[in-house]
């Protein structure tokens, strides 16, 4: 059914949008030295490849991951080091340079970059209304970012770092695509899991040969903890809602939701941190409205079907 497809996938992104206000407050609490983003990364990755072990080996599917990585050897790999690795180092190194607002709309044209992708790749349709859909949907982000921070033209610094943010809504448009393909020959639970055990030893393999391994033994009992809710619920958790619900709906209609990441992110970061939100009535509007056009002919489809 549709509609519990884009359910899940809502959740999902809601767990996605509390990823800033989550690592923000590791900084509030302990400064930013506390713990560094490869850090970060590694141990959201850690947790998550650990919370789906578990799922797997309880419901006996264990057997289909380690199929996946030897039947599709090299996609299994290319989510891995693509949409793991190559995703989370550009985001998190464009995160340095830029704010938070910045990075959080830029990322969001992955719905565009998936709608261009699922034609050729997956066949899908995507009429004038959806394109009209994600216009609006942008400009929704846009606004979000614009009523919640300081302004001002970008430097080189952020232009830098809003290019490297574009680079890794790129490179997570194709980890939705390839990861729809063969959650739906696998499961999402297997496929995911495969894809974070190898990005997470990657993270891992990078700190070490840094030298920085032993910064692990300072982090406070609450930054193991936050990191603890990062990697289970916003990755774990996350990643099974997501594909669970394109497996459900077009990849370009159910990607689409993430325009309301920008929104949620601001309003968590109300919430949680005591940042000022802004005006964010018409930006949510706007989203809204951007979703409704994107996924309004999958939906229409499943009312008619029911």
């Amino acid at each position: 059914m549709r509609a519990k497809g884009y359910l899940s996938v809502f959740a999902a992104v809601f767990l996605f949008s509390t990823v800033e206000a989550a690592a923000k407050l590791i900084h509030r609490l302990y400064g930013p030295s506390e713990i560094d983003h490869r850090q970060l990364a590694f141990l959201r990755f850690l947790f998550a490849g650990i919370f789906l072990a578990v799922v797997l080996a309880a419901s006996g599917r264990l057997r289909v991951a380690l199929t996946a990585l030897r039947r599709d050897t090299l996609p299994v790999l290319f989510l891995g080091v693509l949409g793991i690795y190559l995703t989370f180092t550009l985001y998190y190194w464009g995160l340095e340079r830029t704010r938070a607002s910045t990075a959080a709309v830029v990322f969001c044209v992955n719905p565009a970059f998936v709608a261009a992708l699922a034609r050729p790749l997956l066949k899908e349709s995507f009429r004038w209304r959806g394109w009209l859909g994600v216009g609006l949907g942008l400009a929704g982000a846009a606004l979000a970012v614009l009523g919640s921070g300081s302004g001002g033209p970008p430097g080189r610094s952020e232009l830098l770092g809003g290019a490297a943010v574009l680079a890794a809504a790129f490179c997570w448009s194709l980890y939705t695509i390839v990861g729809k393909r063969y959650s739906e020959k696998y499961g999402e639970t297997p496929v995911s899991f495969v894809g974070i055990a190898i990005g997470a030893a990657l993270f891992l393999a990078t700190i070490g040969l840094r030298g920085e391994l032993h910064r692990f033994l300072g982090l406070h009992a609450e930054t193991w903890l936050i990191c603890l809710y990062i990697g289970v619920m916003t990755v774990g958790v996350a990643y099974l809602l997501y594909f669970g619900g394109l497996r459900r709906v077009p990849a370009s209609s159910g990607a689409s939701l993430f325009f309301l990441k920008p929104s949620l992110a601001v309003m968590l970061a109300w919430l949680v941190l005591g940042e000022s939100p802004g005006p964010l009535w018409l930006p949510v509007l706007l989203s809204s409205a951007g979703i409704v056009l994107t996924t309004w002919r999958s939906v229409r489809e499943e009312w008619v079907e029911d």
